[in-house]
């Protein structure tokens, strides 16, 4: 029987980057100089939709002055926004989103009820928003460091970390461990340093519903993990043995500390999380996945029951190595629920887990999965898209990719609109996100997957779509088809 997940509602992570509620798959974006607008400032654009009829950034922002008189009648105009890392959440519940995003020096944090409850969102007051949420975009009061200097957001069901540079922090619950940090007692909106870490602090960082990972900087080539997780441990997502050791832990845990089974993962370059799975990509090329292996989205081999209750459950806390076609070294992952794809050098995408929801994003190719019915397969199948892939972005069932033009494609579940076609239903091959009434394709610089809706910057405007609080509600009232990208009021 497949778990289900009931937690109060990345990036907009993973990723990986906006975050959803940010359980944002975990992503890192490259992202413009951040400068403009004062930090904390009052920000707010009226933007138009609709895409780029030249596959550049569209500029937005009012004119200082008008016909060239020198003389300011009302304060000054401000600067066009600059926007950093976005993050989207993947893993709320009840078809709920929450989105992060550094706009010109400011956090800002949006999302629906409930998805501020143990203070995820970095907000002290765990009921604001109300019955409705947090319907626009808020700053988020104080930070530990100027947000300008976060180079990642990754956000899980009830937990938030940034990186600061390579200095990594976190808020929200901390039932389980999930702020790395054993002093942080219950948690709460206040950032809190991870420790544990290398004193040069991390490279990347990815989460999943109650666990995150790190790659630390490469100390000693071929011969060290730089891999550290914390967190919870309900199937094997820390690398270690699911027992009475490591239910959870607040110490970030690596191989190298006691010879665990994370040890075998030399010289990572990237990580990525799932909804209770790992993957990353070590320095020659290696995918190696770990924790819940139902329905193979941690690679070919079937791990042992970890449910405790003999339902069949399975997982590893052995990372298991997943190959590639011969000729292709991967250089981004992004996990989905059940699910994992991999990004290549090359420029190709590959997917590979359950296939109940058209994850795969291609023609049925999975078989019965091993244990519950279904189909699924641990072999990466290569998903029909355009040449030379920038970049990627899963969570739930469903993933989206950017092409060379910064067109997006996206397939897989499609329940809550999330895929942007206007439409709800599965699609088993990628949809190109059109305007729906020119049907040109938008040009996105980067986006982020969360469970039940995306997000994705196109310049200085930034865009919604899917289910729950997408920051697009204007003051008179929500759009009126949230199943295509709609941009987020600030």
């Amino acid at each position: 029987m497949r778990r289900t997940v009931s937690f109060f509602a990345v990036v907009f992570a993973g990723a990986g980057a906006l975050v959803f509620g940010a359980c944002l798959p975990s992503l890192q974006f490259d992202s413009p100089t951040e400068g403009g607008i004062e930090a904390g400032a009052d920000v707010r654009s009226e933007v138009a939709p609709g895409p780029s009829d030249g596959g550049g950034d569209r500029t937005v922002g009012d004119s200082a002055l008008d016909g060239g008189d020198a003389r300011l009648d009302g304060p000054p105009a401000e600067a066009s926004p600059t926007f950093g890392v976005l993050a989207s959440a993947q893993y709320w519940s009840f078809e709920a989103a929450a989105t992060c995003v550094v706009r010109s020096g400011t956090l800002y944090c949006w999302g629906d009820v409930g998805t501020n409850a143990t203070g995820q969102l970095g907000f002290p007051d765990p009921n604001q928003g109300g019955e409705a949420g947090i319907l626009h975009p808020t700053a988020v009061p104080t930070t530990v460091l100027p947000p300008a200097q976060i180079t990642q957001l990754v956000m899980s069901n009830s937990h938030t970390c940034a990186l600061y540079g390579s200095t990594p922090y976190c808020w929200g619950n901390n039932g389980q461990g999930e702020l790395g940090n054993p002093a942080a007692e219950a948690g709460g909106p206040t950032e809190v340093p991870v420790v544990g870490v290398p004193d040069a602090g991390l490279v990347s960082m990815a989460s999943t519903l109650g666990t995150t990972c790190g790659v630390g900087p490469t100390l000693d080539a071929g011969s060290v993990s730089n891999v550290y997780c914390w967190g919870d441990n309900g199937s094997g997502e820390l690398g270690r043995p699911i027992d009475g050791n490591f239910a959870f832990t607040a110490l970030p845990l690596t191989g190298d500390v006691d010879g665990g089974p994370l040890g075998v993962i030399l010289d990572a370059t990237f990580v990525a999380g799932g909804a209770y799975h790992f993957c990353a990509i070590t320095a020659d090329g290696a995918i190696l996945c770990w924790g819940s292996t139902d329905f193979l989205a941690s690679g070919p081999v079937l791990g042992q029951d970890c449910s405790g209750n003999g339902n069949g459950q399975t997982c590893s806390a052995q990372p298991q190595p997943v190959a590639l076609p011969a000729g292709e070294t991967p250089k981004e992952l992004a996990l989905g629920d059940h699910h994992s794809c991999a990004l290549t050098v090359s420029g190709n995408v590959y997917c590979w887990g359950a296939d109940d929801a058209a994850q795969l994003g291609t023609a049925s190719v999975a078989g019965p999965c091993p244990w519950d019915g279904g189909t699924c397969t641990g072999v990466p199948v290569q998903v029909s898209l355009p040449p030379k892939v920038r970049q990627i972005s899963a969570a739930g069932a469903e993933t989206c990719a950017l092409d060379p033009q910064k067109h997006a494609y996206c397939w897989g579940f499609n329940g809550d609109g999330q895929l942007g076609v206007g439409n709800s239903g599965p699609y088993t091959s990628p949809q190109e996100v059109l305007d729906p009434v020119t049907a040109i394709p938008y040009t996105f610089d980067d986006l982020a997957v969360g469970r039940y809706s995306v997000c994705a910057r196109q310049g200085q405007t930034l865009y919604c779509w899917g289910s729950g609080v997408l920051g697009t509600q204007t003051d008179a009232g929500p759009p009126a088809n949230p199943a295509t990208p709609n941009p987020v009021v600030f």
